[in-house]
C-alpha cells in the first residue's frame, strides 16, 4: 500500500511502470502457452508451457555435461562447473520474485519445483564430480597414494567434501516424510 499511494501521487511513474508490465506481459505471452500433445501430457499430471520448457533445456544439457565430463572425459574442473551449475540454479529459482520467473511468466510457487529439480541437479552432479575426482588421470597423479583420504587434502579438497556432506544433509531433510517430521531441521540446513 505505501508504494500504490506513492505511485498515485506521481502519475507519470505509474504510467511507465504500466507500460513496462503490459511489454513484459506481451513478450512473456508466448512462453506461457502449453506445449503440443498437452492434453496427454496431462494425464501423465505434467503440466508444460513453452518457458519451463525452455528453462529445462540446461537441466538436460547439465546432467548430460555432468556425465560426459565424468565418465567420457574425465575433468575435475569442468565436472565442477556443471555441479556449480545446479547450485546456482537452486538459489536463483528459490527467489519469490525471482527475474527467470519474471522474464518466463511463471508464478513462483511453481518455480519451487524446478527449485527441487536444480537441488537434485547439484546433487547428481556433486556425486558425479566427486566420481570424476577419483577418475581423472591428472589428479590421479597428484592424489595417488591419498586414494580416499585425499578427499581432505588441502582447501580445496575439504571444502568440496564439506559441501557434498551439507548438500546430502539438505537432501535427506528435503525428502517429504523426514520434512513433515522434522521441519526444524529441514529449514536450518536449508539456511
Amino acid at each position: 500500500p505505501p508504494l500504490y499511494f506513492a505511485l498515485r501521487r506521481l502519475p507519470w511513474l505509474f504510467d511507465r511502470i504500466k507500460v513496462v508490465y503490459a511489454l513484459r506481459w506481451k513478450l512473456s505471452y508466448p512462453l506461457q502457452r502449453r506445449v503440443p500433445l498437452s492434453r496427454m501430457l496431462r494425464k501423465a499430471k505434467i503440466h508444460l508451457t513453452w518457458g519451463e520448457l525452455l528453462l529445462l533445456m540446461p537441466f538436460y544439457a547439465g546432467l548430460f555435461a555432468g556425465i560426459l565430463y565424468t565418465f567420457v572425459f574425465p575433468s575435475v574442473v569442468v565436472s565442477g562447473r556443471v555441479a556449480r551449475f545446479g547450485l546456482i540454479a537452486a538459489l536463483v529459482l528459490a527467489q519469490r520474485n525471482s527475474l527467470v520467473t519474471l522474464l518466463l511468466g511463471m508464478p513462483s510457487d511453481r518455480a519451487i519445483y524446478y527449485h527441487k529439480l536444480a537441488g537434485r541437479l547439484a546433487g547428481v552432479t556433486g556425486v558425479l564430480h566427486t566420481i570424476a575426482y577419483f577418475v581423472d588421470p591428472t589428479f590421479k597423479s597428484k592424489y595417488s597414494d591419498a586414494a580416499l583420504g585425499g578427499a581432505f587434502t588441502g582447501s580445496v579438497n575439504t571444502s568440496g567434501s564439506m559441501i557434498l556432506a551439507l548438500m546430502t544433509g539438505i537432501i535427506i531433510s528435503s525428502i517429504p516424510q523426514v520434512r513433515r517430521r522434522l521441519f526444524e531441521a529441514f529449514y536450518y540446513m536449508h539456511v
